[in-house]
């Protein structure tokens, strides 16, 4: 990397992380699968081959992704498992808890060049939500839209357990771009329907891929901490009914 004497010492991070950051994904290929446990409550199982396409030269050590901790109020207990090249072995890693996100931190002190493969497979709960709609709902980015990197191609497959299966409505949407967008993507189902798989070409920074799919009405059990106080509800109540 170039040298960064002479820059003070803010100029000089950021210069050092916009030099890390200058790197692109030449394919970013994940696998979720959604069901539930013995207590109802939804678990996810998720395998990434993220393949990055390193600069030649000595300017980065490793990737970092970042898993969301919580969502809507609950805890998300995110585990990783272990994270891996394309032959299977092991790279070493470390997590960090910043800003509400679990951070897997790959690498050691040696630099990496050109296409690098990691395979990060992590587990995640309570992450099929009770919508205001009246319906049971997964919704998640598949892709990061705080991404400072570019990705030449994306294939994501989305699969559910046949208890949930069962309680599809049959309105499964998907959106692709940056924070808000509304633009919809081609969701491509299985025969069964239990499968959902979208892909995207050259997408830059900080553009996403969000699915929606929708359930029956209590497919999934909600944690506690989703569920209405009752102090406050009886105390809501209370109010409304003093003269």
């Amino acid at each position: 990397p170039r040298s960064t004497q002479g820059l003070s010492s803010a100029a000089s991070d950021v210069y050092k992380r916009q030099d890390v950051d200058d790197f692109a994904y030449a394919s970013w290929d994940a696998r979720y699968e959604v069901g539930l446990d013995d207590d109802g409550r939804a678990r996810m199982h998720v395998t990434e081959t993220l393949t990055a396409r390193f600069p030649d030269i000595d300017q980065n050590k490793g990737i970092v992704r970042g898993l969301p901790t919580s969502y809507e109020n609950a805890w998300l207990d995110p585990r990783v498992l272990s994270v891996t090249d394309e032959t299977g072995a092991d790279v070493p890693y470390e997590t960090e808890n910043e800003d509400g996100l679990l951070l897997v931190l790959t690498g050691d002190d040696d630099y990496v060049r050109g296409l690098t493969t990691y395979v990060i497979e992590y587990e995640m709960r309570d992450v099929i939500l009770a919508a205001d709609s009246g319906v049971d709902e997964f919704y998640w980015d598949l892709l990061p839209l705080d991404s400072t990197q570019r990705i030449e191609a994306f294939h994501a497959e989305v699969a559910f357990d046949e208890a949930m299966t069962d309680r599809m409505t049959g309105d499964a949407r998907c959106y692709a771009g940056y924070q808000g967008s509304t633009d919809e993507c081609d969701l491509i189902a299985s025969s069964d329907g239990s499968q959902l798989s979208v892909e995207a070409k050259e997408l830059s920074p900080g553009e996403g891929i969000t699915i929606a799919v929708g359930f029956e009405s209590n497919t999934a059990a909600q944690p506690s901490a989703r569920q209405p106080n009752p102090c406050l509800l009886y105390t809501s109540d209370a109010a409304d009914d003093t003269p």
